[in-house]
């Protein structure tokens, strides 16, 4: 029954980490993009005369779009390591 217990807690702590491996995985392979679109929004703010034109107040959306869009990854893999975590601790204690 002990090594039953051992082995279930074994696999447990294999599938959280691979959990947090695909979900840092995930994370990092959507914000490269976003660091890429952002950075190049920033070097349009910069360059533009007027930030008032059609042009800048559009560098000015995509930069803000960018910086919500990275605020929500954000929440979203705090809400993932969460929900895995207390599976986990649930799993754990039904198991004992």
């Amino acid at each position: 029954m002990q090594d039953q217990d051992e082995r279930r807690g074994d696999t447990l702590a294999d599938l959280q980490r691979r959990h947090d491996q695909f979900v840092d995985k995930v994370s990092h392979d959507v914000r490269n993009p976003l660091q890429v679109i952002l950075l190049q929004a920033e070097r349009l703010q910069r360059l533009l005369p007027d930030r008032g034109s059609r042009e800048g107040r559009a560098a000015d959306a995509i930069a803000a779009t960018v910086h919500q869009l990275d605020a929500l990854i954000k929440e979203l893999v705090q809400e993932a390591r969460g929900e895995a975590e207390g599976t986990v601790e649930d799993e754990r204690s039904f198991g004992s």
